[in-house]
């Protein structure tokens, strides 16, 4: 077996892993749902924060994906997904400024 088919072996490895990460992400974020007319009063704001870090992990995941992508097919999936988390974080990141809560990510652990 060649250096390169050894190599393309593991990068379609490595790329099937990321891409169950990133579906992974997406299930347990599909069930998180943002109201509407979102009033932060009727949140606790540590569930609000864990919201947004939430989607902010998601969007990393995307943007990782979205480099480590090589299957052409995935590549238009990859950038609507890195699209739909960026736009879902600014989002609440929008939310939480105009309801004054700060969010420090130095004590932010996701997992």
């Amino acid at each position: 077996m060649s250096i390169e088919a050894i190599k393309n072996y593991f990068l379609h490895i490595i790329g099937n892993i990321i891409l169950f990460i990133v579906s992974f992400t997406e299930n347990i974020l599909r069930n998180v749902r943002i109201p509407q007319n979102l009033n932060i009063n009727n949140l606790e704001n540590q569930e609000f924060i864990r919201l947004v870090e939430l989607a902010r992990q998601e969007m990393l995941n995307a943007e990782r994906f979205f480099e480590e992508v090589n299957d052409p097919d995935l590549v238009d999936y990859a950038i609507y997904s890195m699209e739909a988390a960026r736009k879902r974080y600014v989002y609440l990141l929008k939310q939480a400024r105009m309801n004054n809560i700060r969010i420090n990510y130095d004590d932010v652990n996701i997992y």
